[in-house]
């Protein structure tokens, strides 16, 4: 299973410890409906409870780290930092548990834009295959390999027609699984094709016509998008920090105070982190194409 990047414990021990904390994530299970299919979706193959029980472990270890390094340093500092600590405790413990919580959804959004880079040049691949009169079965067969996570998720619907599933099973168990809505699209093209005993290529060839002009609206509007962003940069990252040091300057030089040291070390920490973000932010807007 993909474990929590923050978990403090090995895999296994924590696999484990989770089992004394079944009773404390029936309720949370409840709360959240969707972790479920989120887990399935982000290909984490672990029960629900189980799961939920290992966040919690983690949020009440975490918790406990800092209730003891704000007593240590109470202690060393002579400073009664006990409300501080509880409250911080309590609130890193809940973003703990909020963030593990949400985890999952992270890494089928992830999975998803994975599956849309690969999805059209595999069905147009598919398409080919299907009009060239070769079996659908082997036309998916062949698209196993060369389509990142497209591949990945053929390899699975091959893996369990040639364990006994029929064809529409396999199509149907797919989409339960995949957070990508065109992927799904395209395998409920798919199933329906094969119910309906309609034609699969037409099918296939509707659903590329479809997804290749999403994309191109979403590319579009991408790029429209840019144009303020643009400017926020701009403004962020160029204009406000080299007027704000100019005028720093100038006011220096006039009234004859002394500029802080800190402030060019802080004024180059703030451009860092910015263009990191907005480098961030600007390819997580981009398009999966």
């Amino acid at each position: 299973m993909n474990k929590l990047p923050f978990a403090p414990l090995p895999p296994k021990l924590m696999e484990r410890l989770s089992k004394y904390f079944y009773v404390f994530a029936d309720p949370i299970n409840k709360a959240v409906p969707s972790l479920k299919s989120d887990l399935a979706q982000a290909k984490m193959d672990i029960d629900v409870r189980e799961y939920i029980s290992i966040v919690l472990i983690t949020a009440l270890f975490y918790l406990v780290m800092i209730l003891f390094v704000f007593v240590f340093l109470g202690i060393v500092l002579e400073i009664n930092l006990f409300p501080i600590n509880i409250v911080l405790a309590l609130a890193f413990g809940a973003f703990m548990m909020v963030s593990g919580t949400y985890y999952p959804k992270i890494v089928a959004k992830r999975r998803m834009r994975e599956l849309e880079k690969n999805l059209v040049p595999a069905l147009r691949h598919l398409l080919i295959e299907v009009k060239s009169g070769v079996p659908l079965f082997n036309a998916m067969a062949g698209i196993t390999k060369g389509y990142g996570e497209c591949s990945q998720e053929f390899k699975r619907i091959i893996k369990d027609m040639n364990t006994g599933a029929k064809e529409v099973d396999a199509l149907n168990d797919s989409v339960k699984r995949n957070p990508s809505f065109a992927f799904r699209r395209g395998l409920w093209q798919i199933s329906n094709a094969i119910t309906s005993g309609a034609d699969i290529g037409d099918a296939l060839r509707a659903i590329i016509d479809d997804l290749t002009k999403e994309q191109i609206t979403a590319i579009r509007r991408y790029g429209q998008e840019l144009n303020p962003w643009t400017m926020i940069y701009m403004v962020a990252a160029v204009i406000i920090p080299s007027l704000g040091v100019t005028f720093l300057v100038v006011i220096s030089a006039f009234s004859g105070a002394l500029i802080p040291k800190i402030i060019y070390p802080m004024i180059a920490a703030f451009l860092l982190c910015f263009q990191l973000f907005f480098m961030n932010f600007v390819k997580s807007k981009r398009p999966a194409v």
